[in-house]
């Protein structure tokens, strides 16, 4: 979960993101198969780069038709494919930047 803080410009502050301890968390290299690298945990890299997006003012998306995006409001156990951004997140950063 990530919170962010803004100042009264409206100019961010500070972000904290922070990995809850109760949740079995692994970290899985980028690799072509795509596989989590241990089963039945929320990969750290998936997640983190989701998060990591908050912080560039990139909002969620819960509508399935972006659920391949990293930006895609809803994460899982076993899920490796939000390591990396997609075009639509990229075009999202273009916007605000």
């Amino acid at each position: 979960m990530t919170y962010i803080w803004y100042d009264n410009t409206g100019l961010a502050v500070e972000v904290d993101t922070i990995m809850n301890k109760k949740f079995s968390w692994s970290w899985t290299p980028y690799n072509i198969s795509n596989l989590c690298s241990v089963q039945n945990t929320y990969d750290a890299q998936n997640i983190l780069t989701h998060e990591i997006g908050h912080w560039f003012g990139l909002d969620d998306h819960y509508t399935t038709e972006y659920q391949e995006n990293t930006m895609y409001g809803y994460g899982s156990k076993n899920e490796v494919k939000k390591d990396t951004l997609t075009i639509g997140d990229v075009l999202g950063l273009n916007l605000i930047y």
